[in-house]
């Protein structure tokens, strides 16, 4: 009899609800309504509109802050940053080594067949 109990499927198909607060935010950013350096809306006016405990919206928020999205100052509030540049990857900096080196490869063939053709004439 326990063990239909423990077999309950848990999967989830949406994301978290702080998830899906910071994409709404995230997005609401994006549109304009909350452009960089604006004020949001006050944590406890958000779990209001969200309809969600306090632990729900700091992890939304803790979401939000890690992209550098929001920054919050003690005592006068949260407020919309213009999101870093993405660092690049890994694969994109050897890429980009990859093709500094062919460059310099290039210059180099360049100059020697300058030199050939000015021994020729």
């Amino acid at each position: 009899m326990t063990d239909a109990l423990y077999s309950v499927h848990m999967a989830r198909e949406d994301p978290p609800r702080y998830r899906q607060i910071a994409d709404d935010l995230r997005a609401r950013m994006e549109s304009g309504e909350y452009p960089p350096d604006s004020r949001l809306p006050s944590v406890a006016e958000l779990m209001d509109r969200y309809g969600v405990a306090l632990a729900t919206m700091n992890a939304a928020i803790r979401v939000l802050r890690s992209e550098g999205r929001i920054e919050t100052e003690q005592g006068k509030g949260t407020f919309a940053r213009k999101p870093r540049e993405a660092e690049p990857t890994p694969e994109y900096r050897e890429l980009a080594a990859q093709l500094r080196l062919l460059g310099e490869r290039m210059d180099a063939a360049e100059a020697w067949m300058a030199r050939q053709e000015d021994r020729s004439e």
